[in-house]
């Protein structure tokens, strides 16, 4: 009998359900799955971190949750399942820290059956001596921003074991809080966005690419020094808009777009409830809100003036279903056509490596969801660090060729105001 005909089965939230779909036409079938590497020293045995994973997952409802179609609405839902997945142990010795980030990045390659399969596998790693690592990969559908630390806390408490079950109800109650919200969005905001992406809009196509070169996906890591991050602040808090508004109208006076047209920046923004604590609440609860700006000509700072209060109006407005607004817009003619959501933007604060020590186990895990291949177009991250600010900028081969490099390097200019080479850190996709 199937363990899961019982379980109680709730709609998707819009954005769980505009990634679903998403996902089934990504180019790559892994784009939305994460790594998350613990790195372990001291006396742990394989049973230990297999029964750590285990513990971690059954205690854990929302790396449970899997998603599906009503037969009946063929509407896209959701439950809890009562699987538990088994933990797979590798034994990797003398795998330097920077070598098994590369091994957890091309496991996370590996696709999950998203329709109806688990999100969440777990791997344990001995790497000889008293080394050891806990390796849980997630597919993005599990797990968001907010929920990110709470999964580090979590697999530190499952290898100490520590770790106390969740309530699932408490995560079901979640799921119909954003729901709800959602439903009330629609009929409340639509007045405010129909304006902000008017029926029939075409936002400003990509540039010409490199005909030279062939289509390619990349990543780069822009790391600011502390003097560069504390100078943009400074710039951000003479002008009154904040850094959030600054780095978005960087993005937008970055583009490789032709001007003229309206551009979107899709920022990701968490669509969890204000009233209680839903912070340790693992699943995606999270909203693409379109910020669109019409000048993107002018100078960084009088962009992020001109638009500042308009994205903070349509940041308060981001329960509004985004595959609402995505349909507004006209289609593309050619390869250069954008869509709304073609530059995601996202503005995270996390510090740079969690650690822990229990019974004599010390424990260690370098704060940064890194996915194997790119999600949209164009993707920026900004880490905001304990002093210092990195930039991720990851690309897919549906862009121009040589339009990511060429992005990156226009960021890192307008922001450092430099007409140097930045100074970026090349990772391996």
């Amino acid at each position: 009998m199937n363990p899961d005909r019982t379980a109680v089965r709730l709609p998707a939230t819009a954005g769980q359900t505009s990634m679903f779909f998403a996902e089934q036409r990504a180019p790559s079938a892994s784009a939305y799955n994460a790594p998350t590497v613990m790195h372990i020293r001291g006396p742990v045995t394989d049973s230990d971190l297999a029964a750590a994973g285990q513990r971690l997952i059954r205690l854990t409802p929302g790396l449970r949750a899997r998603f599906g179609i009503d037969p009946e609405t063929g509407g896209v839902v959701q439950w809890i399942s009562r699987e538990v997945p088994g933990v797979e142990t590798v034994e990797l010795p003398g795998l330097s820290p920077e070598a098994l980030a590369d091994y957890a990045v091309s496991r996370a390659g590996e696709p999950f059956e998203s329709d109806e399969g688990a999100l969440a596998r777990v791997i344990a790693v001995r790497l000889g001596g008293d080394r050891a690592a806990l390796i849980a990969i997630t597919h993005h559908l599990v797990y968001d921003g907010v929920g990110y630390l709470a999964l580090v806390r979590r697999m530190g408490d499952a290898v100490a074991g520590s770790l106390v079950g969740q309530d699932e109800a408490q995560h079901l109650d979640l799921v119909r809080r954003v729901v709800a919200g959602e439903r009330a969005a629609r009929d409340e905001d639509a007045e405010h966005w129909h304006q902000r992406v008017p029926l029939g809009i075409r936002p400003a196509p990509w540039e010409s690419g490199d005909g030279d070169s062939a289509a390619d996906d990349g990543r780069r890591l822009v790391p600011l020094t502390a003097a560069q991050t504390a100078r943009l602040r400074h710039c951000a808090d003479e002008i009154g808009t904040g850094l959030f508004a600054y780095l978005i109208a960087a993005v937008h006076r970055a583009m490789p777009v032709a001007s003229g047209d309206p551009t979107y920046v899709c920022a990701a923004a968490s669509v969890r409830p204000r009233e209680g604590d839903w912070s340790d609440v693992l699943g995606y609860f999270v909203n693409e809100v379109p910020l669109r700006a019409d000048s993107r000509d002018a100078p960084l700072g009088e962009l992020a003036k001109q638009n500042a209060d308009l994205w903070r109006a349509d940041l308060r407005r981001r329960t509004f279903p985004f595959t609402d607004l995505a349909g507004r817009t006209a289609p593309g003619r050619d390869a250069r056509a954008t869509r709304l959501n073609s530059v995601m933007a996202s503005y995270v604060r996390l510090p740079d490596v969690m650690e822990r020590e229990s019974g004599g186990v010390a424990m260690s895990t370098k704060i940064y969801p890194r996915y194997p291949s790119a999600k949209n177009d164009l993707g920026v991250r900004f880490f905001q660090r304990p002093d210092h600010l990195d930039i991720e900028v990851q690309w897919g081969r549906s862009l121009p060729a040589g339009l990511g490099r060429r992005f990156t390097h226009t960021l890192t200019e307008v922001l450092t105001e430099s007409r140097t080479e930045p100074r970026q850190e090349a990772l391996e996709t």
